[in-house]
């Protein structure tokens, strides 16, 4: 069609040198993906690169692709050709739905993963956020499996205890309790399951063995790995989800009670807050030891749970009438241990609470990391403070962490060690586990339970995405020139054993040099002379991969022949030299490679054949076809990634092309990107650091086209509706400013519902937030939905000091004036 289009249309009409031209219409019937169901029709594909290129050499033409479906009337289309805007040049027809196109900057992202089909009994998935801050946004991800390091072994988890560390780093709020100097803290959880794999110098565990376990350094996960130190073998009769509820909750009330206030037998010990794993286990641990407890809650229900449980004094954690009646039930002693989670007020109301030589243990963090100030006066009875940070022992201490872990292990054998209470989750409803606990609204341990059976499709982590084998051959057409040389280079770094490069000339002094580098490094390099465009040489490469062992994994195809010549001097021959290479060497490779069991299957096309590039008529017909042709072979159901490159520095035809509005590729940073783009799944990506100002103010005429107007703007900055923003921050761009407000209140009162499990209609926009059941925690995650959504920054605080719908909007509202040019009031 390519040549039709050029020598029986383009051609004639620009030697007719018409004064006042026609309008050049190329109508096609299904040539593009325009939605995602879409399968291109490859007879018609890569007249639209032409098209595009036309639009530079003859805007006088002002060439427009109109791309029509087996619904389109005829009527429709001839309205088309009447009244469409000189601004339109590429317009789409499906269903009745017309579409024009715009070119846009769209960085990999959560949607582009790979995605892999694994069997939870064997594949490893962790726990992972899509949105961070959001948990709504959890979901499952494929997870690489490793074998234990030396003193490790590794679990096959079935049951995960939830914890507040869980909950405050999904919100991303622990991450506040450092101080300067401070390194991160490492992610945690509990678990048990079966031993799995035991590294090297483990004794005392086995594969099969049943555990409960504290792991640290890695994401709650099905599979995971942990020193074996920081295992608890269980007694049969002990479930897992039971045991996975342990951990923390034992550990905690181990070092709180008898390393750091040295409990005795027949002393007063108040725990606050005590309905959680942690509080339980206080209670249990000191009633164990012959201690009395005092108790308090935060509502009525857990008061009377706690009373269920035993525990005869428990008052109100809300309120600080509980120092009164604290010193009431001790006849004004007060308590030898305090077990705080309390703060402000009631922090230090606690503290006055100590008798004598009494110690008081912090379990949590708010007061610690804001620097809070306590009075000395309450020391002067020789009391003790100590604070209690579970994590940091397990980061810094291993000793104390595995003493503790044995101390816990042996009651439990011993039969000492009171089960906790435990809700279970599946983990697919990990979202409404975590703000069960960032609501407070548990009684002692909430566990998420994992799939044992069946199989799950879940997305690939681009870093355990596997991209290069050790085990595998790999062929590069065009193998012999820079980029192939390039490409052949980072296969071998990453470990592919077997490379199969091919080219129609012999190796020059460069290849050579390359190719001995990669040999004398041990991998194996056969080099096939012929050209990719002849039907017997694609079958010749495969065979040639796959004759010493080393199955076939992947194909690059970066063959390319580049003739410049401006449309009305392509000849014939021409474009048969320069299409063939590119679009018959990919069909037959596509053939030769049908049985392959293949990783990848890529192809090198030209950033040319999206933006167009004049004088380049034929290269950005031959790559827009092949940009289809990707298309298409995924829709058979087999893999392809199309990489619209821009021009590299120091490789290819890339000299000249700086002035031109091209900023050069650099070798390294190519290489890298296409790694990542290998690590991902999208179909088809350009990669080229366009200065689109300069090159759009070379032309003009082409520079009004709708086609380029997002990048355009995006190229003035930030402040524009097109800058990165989403569908919200867009329709609110474009809104009247009565209609602005009722939008964006109707969408806060979406996330606020979502997130505190209201139906929508229960946020009146003047109803306190406070009232609807609104905490600093649930505060954290609405503040993180607006913030992504709006593209915005603002405090937490602000849900406080805007405590409605109505003015929580009115504020948004001004924070996209201020930063995104929003149209005020005044404006509008």
């Amino acid at each position: 069609m390519v040549g039709h289009l050029l020598h029986e249309i383009v051609q004639p009409l620009l030697a007719a040198g018409h004064a006042s031209p026609p309008r050049l219409w190329l109508i096609t019937h299904g040539a593009q993906r325009v939605r995602p169901d879409d399968i291109p029709d490859l007879e018609q594909a890569g007249a639209r690169g032409l098209m595009r290129t036309l639009s530079y050499e003859h805007p006088e033409l002002q060439p427009t692709t109109v791309d029509t479906d087996t619904s389109t009337p005829a009527g429709t289309l001839a309205r088309e050709l009447l009244t469409c805007p000189a601004s339109q040049d590429a317009i789409a027809y499906r269903d009745g739905q017309r579409y024009t196109a715009r070119l846009a900057t769209e960085p990999l992202g959560h949607s582009d993963l790979r995605h892999t089909l694994v069997d939870p009994s064997r594949d490893a998935l962790t726990l992972d956020l899509e949105h961070h801050g959001d948990l709504s946004s959890f979901r499952l991800v494929a997870e690489r499996r490793r074998p234990p390091a030396a003193g490790e072994v590794e679990i096959h988890v079935q049951a995960t205890g939830l914890s507040f560390i869980n909950v405050l780093k999904a919100l991303g709020v622990y991450d506040r309790f450092r101080a300067p100097g401070d390194g991160p803290a490492c992610d945690t959880f509990e678990c048990a399951g079966t031993i799995t794999a035991v590294g090297k110098g483990v004794t005392g565990r086995q594969v099969g063995d049943r555990v409960a376990a504290w792991v640290l350094g890695s994401p709650i996960s099905s599979f995971a790995r942990t020193r074996a130190g920081l295992t608890l073998p269980l007694p049969d009769a002990t479930g897992l989800p039971e045991a996975a509820a342990l951990p923390f909750a034992y550990l905690t009330a181990q070092y709180g009670l008898h390393h750091l206030a040295r409990l005795r037998p027949g002393e007063t010990v108040l725990v606050h807050t005590a309905s959680g794993g942690a509080g339980l286990a206080l209670i249990h641990l000191a009633q164990a030891h012959g201690a009395h407890v005092l108790a308090t809650a935060g509502s009525a229900d857990k008061r009377a749970f706690l009373r269920r449980l035993g525990v005869r004094h428990v008052m109100d954690s809300r309120s600080l009438d509980f120092a009164d009646q604290v010193r009431d039930l001790t006849q004004g002693r007060g308590v030898d241990v305090v077990v705080n989670t309390l703060t402000g007020p009631a922090q230090s109301a606690s503290l006055d609470l100590l008798a004598p030589y009494g110690r008081f243990i912090e379990l949590g963090k708010q007061d610690i990391y804001a620097n809070t100030r306590l009075g000395l006066l309450p020391f002067r009875r020789g009391i003790t403070f100590s604070s209690v940070d579970i994590l940091a022992i397990g980061q810094h201490n291993t000793r104390l962490a595995e003493t503790l872990c044995n101390q816990v292990a042996d009651a439990l054998h011993n039969g000492t060690l009171t089960p906790l209470p435990v809700t279970t989750y599946p983990i697919a409803d990990a979202a409404i586990a975590f703000r069960t606990m960032a609501g407070a609204q548990h009684t002692g341990k909430l566990v998420l339970t994992w799939p044992e059976q069946g199989s799950l499709t879940v997305p690939v982590r681009p870093k355990d995405a596997t991209v290069v084998r050790m085990d595998a051959s790999y062929i590069i057409t065009g193998g012999l020139g820079g980029l192939g040389l390039l490409a052949a280079r980072w296969l071998a770094h990453n470990g592919a054993p077997h490379l199969v490069l091919t080219g129609r000339s012999r190796p020059g002094r460069n290849a050579k040099r390359v190719i001995g580098d990669l040999r004398a490094a041990g991998t194996r390099v056969d080099i096939i002379n012929a050209d990719i465009a002849n039907p017997a040489t694609a079958p010749r490469l495969v065979a040639a991969a796959q004759a010493h062992g080393h199955p076939l994994r992947g194909v690059l195809h970066c063959a390319a022949v580049v003739e410049d010549a401006t449309a009305a001097r392509i000849t014939e021959d021409l474009l048969d030299r320069v299409w063939r290479p590119k679009a018959d060497g990919a069909w037959h490779l596509h053939h030769a490679t049908l049985d392959a069991d293949l990783d990848w299957w890529v192809g090198f096309s030209s950033i040319a054949s999206v933006l167009g590039s004049p004088g380049q008529g034929a290269y950005t017909a031959a790559n827009a076809w092949l940009d289809e042709f990707i298309t298409w072979r995924r829709a058979q159901g087999l893999p392809a990634t199309g990489i619209n490159w821009g021009p590299w520095a120091r490789y290819g035809r890339g000299s000249g092309m700086e002035e031109r509005g091209h900023t050069m590729i650099e070798p390294e940073d190519g290489i890298a990107a296409l790694e990542q783009i290998l690590r991902h799944d999208r179909s088809r990506t350009g990669y080229s650091p366009l200065d689109i100002g300069h090159w759009l103010a070379s032309y003009p005429d082409t520079a009004t086209r709708e086609y380029f107007a997002d990048l355009a703007a995006a190229a003035h900055g930030p402040g524009s509706p097109s800058d990165g923003s989403d569908g919200l921050l867009a329709a609110l761009h474009e809104a009247p400013q009565d209609e602005r407000r009722v939008l964006l209140r109707n969408r806060t009162a979406q996330h606020i519902a979502d997130v505190l499990r209201l139906d929508q209609d229960r946020c009146d926009p003047n109803a306190s937030l406070t009232l609807l059941g609104l905490d600093s925690l649930r505060a954290v995650e609405i503040r993180n939905r607006l913030q992504r959504e709006l593209h915005i920054t603002f405090p937490q605080t602000a849900l406080w000091t805007h405590p409605t719908v109505a003015a929580l909007t009115d504020y948004l509202l001004d924070q996209l004036t201020q930063q995104h040019n929003l149209p005020s009031a005044a404006a509008a």
